[in-house]
């Protein structure tokens, strides 16, 4: 079954951002991008949560850290979220755009924020650090307490051009 959700937005966010509010240590999630040869790498980094009003995920890296690298090369990530006392899985995958905080680290590329205000996550952020915004396109979700397991996929619609996600209930 497919359904095209409204306005509200998806329901795989707002079960995300309850797993987030239910402990400091929930923040942790595996990201992989593609090194520059072709082969996968992974790391641990805190999720700062979304821009208001969107499926943006926001994560921060170090200016000199390899994933800055490999995201030059290929912008598309998975980010995974495991819950083990809610027993629920998350895997976002997006691309991603990096925002500069500052112009003298990156030469040509000055300090642009994807929002009107800045967030909080960039007010924070030392100079040496970069935002990462991730444009989630689809969610792997996993519900292991009551079996059960839903894609979420981002799509245009041909209507009026906009984005609407799709949710398919799928075996888990």
């Amino acid at each position: 079954m497919t359904m095209k959700l409204g306005p509200q937005g998806p329901g795989w966010q707002t079960k995300l951002q309850q797993v987030l509010c239910a402990a400091a240590e929930n923040k942790f999630v595996q990201v992989a991008t593609v090194r520059e040869d072709g082969t996968p790498a992974c790391r641990t980094m805190g999720l700062a949560g979304f821009i208001q009003g969107t499926q943006q995920a926001l994560l921060q890296t170090h200016a000199k850290s390899y994933k800055s690298s490999h995201l030059a090369q290929n912008n598309w990530v998975e980010i995974c979220n495991w819950n083990a006392a809610s027993q629920q899985q998350f895997r976002l995958r997006g691309s991603v755009t990096i925002w500069y905080h500052n112009a003298d680290r990156a030469p040509g590329k000055p300090f642009q924020s994807p929002v009107q205000k800045k967030t909080d996550q960039q007010d924070k952020a030392p100079p040496s650090f970069l935002l990462l915004v991730v444009d989630v396109a689809e969610v792997d979700y996993v519900h292991l307490e009551s079996d059960t397991r839903a894609i979420w996929s981002k799509q245009r619609s041909s209507a009026d051009g906009q984005h609407v996600w799709h949710k398919q209930d799928v075996n888990p």
